[in-house]
Parts: C-alpha cells; sequence; structure tokens
C-alpha cells in the first residue's frame, strides 16, 4: 500500500495503469503521462486502495515542484506548500482522506506535513532536530517519517494526534520509518549497531526482523492484514539484494528477474499482491513468481517501458502508481539522469556501450555507480616513488560522501570512487607541464587489465567519458605548487613536492585540484583569492591546515571541505563595519578568519571570527567606523588586488559541474586551466599568511623568561591568558607543535626558553 518513502519523486515519467484480476492481466489498460502536462519533474508514488486517489509531485511552471493529488487518473491538485518554494508528496492513506510528505518553509528549512482536504498542516520536529521527512500516513492520520540532527544520525517518528514521538533504534544511531498501517504498525529501517535492518514498530517496541543471511535489509511497506515487503542482502556482502516478504514471523525470498542484478519490493495491497523494481523494471508478483510488467499482453504504452512499480491498489480493478522512460532500449533512454552526475541512467545500470554494438563495455554499476546517487569517477596513478597515501584518499572521499548534496533515495553524499591504478617508472618531474602528463597518460590511461582486453578500444573510449584522470609527482613545471588542473575538466596533477608530505596535505590537495576540474576556481565562481568570506579548500587561505585557524578554546577551523552556502557580498570600497560578515551561515559561526587590515596602504593581516551581524574593524584602525570604509582585505603577497574588489561568497557543493564531455578540455592535448598558473604550496603559503613564534607566549617577539607567566595562564587558564594578552592568540603556548595547550607543552616550553626559541 505504500512506496519507499525515502524516495523523493523526482521523474522524468509516470506511469498509472490498470490491471483486471486474472492471470492473463489483460485490460483495461491505461496510463498517464505527467511529463507532457507539468515537465520531466513530475511522478506518483502511493495510491489509495480503490484506486481513485494518488500522490507524488508535478512541476509548476512558475511555481516549481508542488505536492499533488491525481483524482480519478485526470484532475490534478496542486497541494501547496509550507511557505517556502518546493514540496513533495510521499503516501496516501488507505481511505483517501489523508497524504503526507514534505515541504520547504522557507531557505533550508524542511518540515513533514499532512494533509486533508485543507491547507498543510507541518508536523514540526523532534528536538533537538533540523528537519523532518513524513513518509507514511494511515486512515486515521497517523504519520510516519524521520528527523534529521546536526549531531546524530535521523530517527523514526510518529505524529499522533499532535505529538510526535520518537521511535528510537535497534540499538544504533539511526532509523528511519516508512510506512504505517491502518492498525498502527510502524515498518521500516534501522542500525542495529553495525548494520541496518528492517524493522516493525508496534506497541511501543521495535522488533529487528532480520535479513536473508545477509547484512543489511529494509522495509519499505506494510498492508493492513500486517505483511511487510522490502528487499534483503542474501549473503554476507555478496550477491545482489532480492526482494522479500516478512509474513508470520518469517522471511521469504521473493526472487528477482532473469537478469539476477537484484530486486526490491515497493508496495504491497491489502491482498497480498507486490509491485517493485529490478534491474530498471518494473514487476508484478501476485502468486509466486516476479513477473516484468513490460512483457505482459496489454496494449503499447504511449511512453516507453515500464522502469519501476511504486504501490498497487486493492479491488477488482488495479491501479499501480510507478514510471516509465520513453524509448523501449532496455527501458532507459540515455539523455535520462536520475540524479544528474551527468551519466545517463542507462550507463549506471546497463553499462556505457561506447561502440553501439549493443553490448556494453564497461560496467559502471560493478564499478560502485548508481542511478540514484551521484558518482564522480577518479583514476589515480604515480610516478615511482611518489605514490599517495590511502589515508588521503579516503579522506576525501569521506569529504565528499558527507557533502549536502541531496540524492533521488533522500541520502545525502556524493560517491567519489577513486580507481588506484598504477605506479609508473618515469620521472620523478613533469618540467613540461601537461605536455609531459599527456605522454604518460596516453601509455597509462586506464588499467592494465583493461589495455590488455580485447576489447580495449572500446572499453577506454568508454572510460574516458566518465573517469577523470590525476598523476601524482613530484613537481611540475620547475614550480614548488602542489598542483595543476584543468578548470572544469577531466585530467589534472597532484605535486607531493616533499617524500614527507602529510596526509592533510596531500587530501587537500587533491581536492583542490579535483575542485578545478569541477568547475571551482579560487574564489569559487571566480579567480579573487584569499576572501575572508569564501572558507573552501579551493581558496588558498584555506588550502591547507595552519596553527592560525586554532582558537583560544583548542578549535581548529580548518576542515577539508568545499563551501556549503554563499556568504554574503563584501564590497571593499563600501564597506559596512557594523555589518561585519552579515548574516553569516550557522555551520561557520565561531570560525576564525584572516583577513587584512590595510592601514596607510601596507599589509596587515588580522584574524576575525564569523559571528552574524557582528562588527569587524575592516580597516584596523582600531574602531567600529560609523560610515562605509574602504580597505584592501584579500590583500596578500602572489595575490595583489586593489580595494575596489566586489567579493562574492560561493556554494562550492550547489555548483558542482560534473559533466565534462562538452568542454574543450575533454579532448586529450587541450587543457584549459586558470588565468594564473597555481603556485600554492605549505612553504609558499608560510610567507603569505602571519604565522605564530612557539613559545613566545607574550607576543613580544621573543621567547624568554618573560614568557613563564603568560605560559603558566595559557595552560592553566585560557579566559585569564586571552584577558591578560587580549592580542595574543593562545597557540603561542604551544611549545610542542601538536595544535593543542596543555600540560604536555611543558617540557617542550621549557628547551625553547634555553634555546631562545623552538625549534
Amino acid at each position: 500500500m505504500h512506496v519507499n518513502g525515502m524516495w523523493t519523486a523526482r521523474f522524468s515519467r509516470l506511469a498509472v495503469f490498470t490491471l483486471a484480476t486474472n492471470s492473463a492481466f489483460a485490460q483495461p489498460y491505461y496510463t498517464v503521462d505527467l511529463s507532457t502536462i507539468h515537465g520531466g519533474n513530475s511522478g506518483l508514488v502511493a495510491v489509495s486502495k480503490d484506486g481513485r486517489r494518488a500522490v507524488g509531485s508535478a512541476f509548476f511552471p512558475g511555481q516549481g515542484s508542488r505536492a499533488i493529488l491525481m483524482v480519478s487518473g485526470d484532475i490534478i491538485v496542486n497541494l501547496g506548500t509550507l511557505g517556502g518554494g518546493f514540496s513533495a508528496g510521499q503516501d496516501i492513506s488507505s481511505n483517501g482522506d489523508f497524504v503526507c510528505g514534505y515541504s520547504d518553509t522557507g531557505p533550508g528549512a524542511r518540515r513533514a506535513f499532512r494533509w486533508s482536504d485543507d491547507p498543510m498542516l507541518d508536523l514540526g520536529v523532534l528536538p533537538g532536530a533540523i528537519r523532518s521527512y513524513a513518509t507514511g500516513v494511515n486512515s486515521s492520520g497517523d504519520v510516519v517519517g524521520y528527523c534529521e540532527f546536526l549531531t546524530q544520525g535521523p530517527r523514526a517518528f510518529l505524529w499522533r494526534n499532535g505529538v510526535m514521538t520518537n521511535l528510537g533504534t535497534l540499538g544504533g544511531d539511526m532509523s528511519i520509518a516508512r510506512d504505517i498501517n491502518d492498525a498502527g504498525q510502524v515498518v521500516g529501517q534501522s542500525d542495529n549497531g553495525g548494520e541496518m535492518h528492517a524493522f516493525l514498530w508496534q506497541a511501543g517496541t521495535m522488533e529487528d526482523l532480520g535479513t536473508l543471511n545477509g547484512n543489511n535489509s529494509d522495509a519499505n511497506a506494510i498492508n493492513n492484514a500486517g505483511i511487510i515487503v522490502g528487499s534483503s542482502e542474501r549473503r554476507r556482502h555478496q550477491d545482489p539484494p532480492h526482494a522479500c516478504k516478512w509474513q508470520g514471523g518469517a522471511i521469504s525470498d521473493l526472487g528477482d528477474l532473469p537478469y539476477n542484478q537484484g530486486s526490491s519490493a515497493l508496495g504491497i495491497n491489502d491482498e497480498g499482491v507486490i509491485v517493485g523494481t529490478a534491474a530498471g523494471r518494473a514487476w508484478i508478483r501476485e502468486s509466486t513468481l516476479l513477473v516484468e510488467l513490460n512483457t505482459l499482453e496489454m496494449l503499447p504504452v504511449p511512453g516507453g517501458p515500464l522502469n519501476v512499480a511504486y504501490d498497487i491498489s486493492s479491488g477488482s480493478a488495479r491501479v499501480i502508481v510507478g514510471t516509465m522512460y520513453a524509448t523501449a532500449s532496455a527501458g532507459f533512454k540515455t539523455s535520462d539522469d536520475t540524479d544528474g552526475d551527468s551519466a545517463p541512467d542507462a550507463w549506471e545500470i546497463l553499462g556505457i556501450d561506447a561502440d553501439s554494438d549493443g553490448s556494453p563495455d564497461l560496467d559502471l554499476v560493478s564499478l560502485g555507480a548508481s542511478y540514484e546517487r551521484k558518482d564522480i569517477f577518479v583514476e589515480v596513478d604515480a610516478l615511482a616513488g611518489w605514490t599517495p597515501s590511502a589515508t588521503a584518499l579516503q579522506q576525501v572521499q569521506s569529504a565528499f560522501l558527507l557533502a549536502p548534496i541531496e540524492n533521488i533515495g533522500g541520502s545525502y553524499g556524493i560517491n567519489l570512487i577513486i580507481q588506484r591504478d598504477e605506479t609508473i617508472s618515469a620521472g620523478p618531474d613533469f618540467p613540461n607541464s601537461f605536455t609531459d602528463f599527456d605522454a604518460v597518460k596516453a601509455g597509462h590511461w586506464g588499467t592494465p587489465t583493461e589495455r590488455a582486453n580485447a576489447n580495449s578500444a572500446a572499453l577506454l573510449d568508454a572510460k574516458r567519458r566518465f573517469f577523470r584522470y590525476c598523476i601524482f609527482l613530484r613537481r611540475y613545471g620547475g614550480t614548488l605548487s602542489t598542483g595543476y588542473a584543468e578548470t572544469p575538466g577531466n585530467d589534472f596533477m597532484v605535486a607531493l613536492v616533499s617524500p614527507n608530505t602529510s596526509n592533510a596535505i596531500q587530501s587537500a590537495s587533491f581536492m583542490h585540484e579535483l575542485g578545478h576540474t569541477l568547475g571551482l576556481r579560487h574564489g569559487g565562481a571566480d579567480d579573487v583569492n584569499f576572501k575572508p568570506n569564501y572558507v573552501s579548500v579551493m581558496s588558498y587561505m584555506w588550502s591547507f591546515p595552519d596553527v592560525w585557524m586554532v582558537d583560544n578554546s583548542g578549535t581548529n577551523w580548518w576542515r577539508l571541505d568545499y563551501s556549503y552556502a554563499a556568504m554574503p557580498t563584501l564590497i571593499e570600497h563600501q564597506l559596512v563595519e557594523s555589518f561585519g560578515f552579515g548574516p553569516a551561515p550557522t555551520y561557520l559561526w565561531g570560525c576564525r578568519v584572516m583577513y587584512n587590515a590595510a592601514l596607510g596602504g601596507a599589509r596587515n593581516p588580522r584574524i576575525g571570527t564569523i559571528w552574524p551581524m557582528t562588527p569587524v574593524d575592516w580597516n584596523g584602525n582600531g574602531q567600529i567606523d560609523a560610515v562605509p570604509i574602504a580597505a584592501n582585505i584579500n590583500d596578500f603577497p602572489d595575490e595583489p588586488s586593489n580595494a575596489g574588489q566586489t567579493l562574492n561568497g560561493f556554494d562550492d557543493w550547489l555548483n558542482l559541474i560534473y559533466n565534462f564531455r562538452g568542454h574543450a578540455s575533454y579532448q586529450d592535448g587541450t587543457h584549459i586551466v586558470p588565468p594564473n598558473e597555481e603556485f600554492f604550496s605549505p612553504e609558499l603559503l608560510a610567507t603569505e599568511l602571519p604565522g605564530f613564534l612557539r613559545g613566545d607566549a607574550n607576543c613580544d617577539g621573543a621567547v624568554d623568561n618573560f614568557d613563564i607567566d603568560a605560559f603558566v595562564y595559557a595552560i592553566t587558564d585560557a579566559g585569564a591568558y586571552t584577558a591578560a594578552h587580549p592580542d595574543c592568540h593562545l597557540i603561542n603556548a604551544d611549545a610542542n607543535g601538536d595544535l593543542r595547550v596543555d600540560n604536555f607543552d611543558i617540557d617542550a616550553f621549557v628547551e625553547c626558553v634555553i634555546a631562545g626559541g623552538c625549534s
């Protein structure tokens, strides 16, 4: 009776079709193609028991995506929003009286809603939560879903009579409720402390439903008879998951379509008829087998093959809601890109057929691709002696997984797949930069196994369409820069410079250059560097961790990350000091930022703190000026600028360019790079940004006996230290260089005083 509520209904086609209740699945049969009415982001995901009402989303010109109710297959009701610009319908009750889903209430704010022939009702959030999503509703108007938190995983909730209840977990950190039946039984998925298992919640107790002998399982729907359907892995980390059913305390495997690529059950009616998807094909199961809907003897489908069946009504004329695609090519057309990562759905389900012979040349799925989640692929080679550490690359992958990018299935993050390939006996330098790079790529593109394949030409051509390519080396072009990249494009290099390069510098350098291939520049959308209102690894200011980023509480504000939001614009010839950084994004509150307080035109780096609408002394004259002033706040060596610039903030993650195929840099030998060649490295940046003299606790420029009292304050009472030395930074007392100030600095400080400085 319900579709998987985590899917957000952004589909290219909608199918509503009716089946008679006999084994031949004969007519009547009809479809409705919403994309011809409301555009590509339209679809239905759930249907009432009698089949007369269905819920989903549709695009309305001039308004955007809205939750909709379709009545009798032709009347579409726009359900509106909770005040924001977006809403999505997720479920409808068996009796058709209630609809639930989620809606934006304003920028960045999202709430679960219930609708019943009246304006949407905001269901609120659990205590401490920041967002809520409704995924299931029953005939009494009880709603289930989940809430998101900043400091913990999501939690399943039950909303009943105005009260939202936390349903807890199976012992782990997260839970998500997906459906509720008229008896109040709730199903979903929860972390049990190591694995994700399907659960049944009833009468205040959450029960682990187990798996088909695999690691993970998920419950998507429950009917009014208490039968639960979903999917489960069958063996530990082996074989694709199968659709499954829980009934009478036992789990059973529902099987798969002949393609053997995995299946999932998404909906079940009160007669026990189940629908779902497998290998990009919709199926129905009435007795013992999964039957592909596209193979049934019915009228031709106006919109193309049926891709996913989400829900099915009960009674004599069963209505199924799902999606379809516009051509008969295995159910997909090459222009469909559900997750928006520039890889067509056909590539991420069937593979890339580069030579158009009907057989895929590169299987992206086996490499980790999904058409429901953004994927970025990078092949990494290295010159001998300059291979990156696995830890550094994993840190970048983790940063992408934490990206604030919502996927079609309701998850967040980008799947960065790094294929660590060969160590090449060449180098260690590229004195001619990309000319040398091209020569190495020509002989090492693809893995040795791929190059030895009998179909290597087509395979490598297929790979070139979606993989970026990176070479790690020592140096390039005679510089000390740590990297060079196309912007945007598919080729980049990372120069480690020193054999002792830390994991932090390796990961930051890789993510910086990869960011260029994704269209990011040193100022986000522009090449204006060192902007204090642009906190991103793309800015030289934030390219590497440094001691100035640690505040007096010991918090290190450096993060391996692109910017999450566009900070307010700063216009250098009319800076309003009382405005400061303006209404800064919440995640940056308290962040230390460096800027240039240009006293008399000289460079005078200062450290400020980002707080919303908090004054900043931009010109460093010791006061907050009442009138707008001019200051060259991003002026640092090697990046000269003037006080008349407009410094724009930028949201990196939201503006990544995934598709490089249409850019000139896609062709080997052609490289479009930033106007100024990269120069940044830890050594060079040390001359750009002010450092701190370790052990100089009183900030007088020397390490001697006069620092002892200040040092004692620093390790015993940070507040007293700040009061006694307001112009000093606590990190000066970090005598042992571990970016912390504590008792472990005492011996090192004594040695510093004796030696007249720290080595």
